[in-house]
């Protein structure tokens, strides 16, 4: 009798899982119930909206300047709620005299609270290039800084979520030159504030 009742137990989970009885083992990476892999994985983002930039230093207009801004971002999740990333972004102003031109390339890590949220935040240290010309004459900086950000991933369709962002670069102070590299100014230091929509590949 207890025989048979050991055989029963046994031979239950087949019959509610016919998988199990062909031999075929869940898979772990799909436990998440999504379809998706729950572990790492390639990821591509881009953005684009408005940026407010600002250019501090003895000589210059402390005034932020309106204009088109964007950024692009392959990277890789290396745990569930963490993920690393090389990112760049770009703002551009063309004005009725001068134009200016700042680009930024930075090493970023991206901090999900709650793997099931899309809510995450971003920082990491960066390189920032600014340029500023009209007809006759050029200045130019590069200096060293840090970008921290805030967005939501909000799925639209599997692998697919569109990410309202919202970044602020700062740097150190670096110098100001002209095209033929002389010194205009010392002590330039450079702020951007990136606000927008975005598209995340993941």
């Amino acid at each position: 009798m207890h025989r048979f009742a050991i055989l029963a137990l046994c031979a239950a989970p087949l019959a509610v899982n016919p998988a199990l009885a062909a031999g075929q083992l869940p898979n772990p990476k799909m436990a998440s119930g999504t379809g998706e892999p729950s572990g790492s994985g390639l990821s591509f983002a881009l953005g684009l909206g408005g940026g407010v930039s600002r250019l501090s230093c003895p000589i210059c207009v402390r005034e932020g300047r309106n204009g088109l801004s964007g950024y692009v971002r392959p990277g890789l999740a290396v745990a569930p709620s963490l993920a690393v990333g090389i990112e760049g972004a770009g703002w551009a102003k063309r004005g009725d005299e001068v134009d200016h031109f700042l680009t930024s390339l930075s090493a970023v890590l991206l901090y999900y609270p709650r793997p099931a949220s899309g809510l995450h935040f971003k920082a990491g240290p960066g390189l920032l290039f600014y340029k500023a010309w009209d007809e006759g004459n050029e200045a130019h900086t590069k200096t060293y800084g840090v970008e921290l950000g805030v967005g939501y991933d909000l799925r639209i369709r599997p692998g697919y979520s569109v990410t309202p962002f919202l970044n602020l670069f700062a740097t150190s102070f670096g110098s100001l030159r002209t095209e033929d590299d002389r010194r205009i100014s010392d002590q330039v230091g450079i702020s951007m504030i990136q606000l927008g929509l975005g598209l995340t590949l993941h």
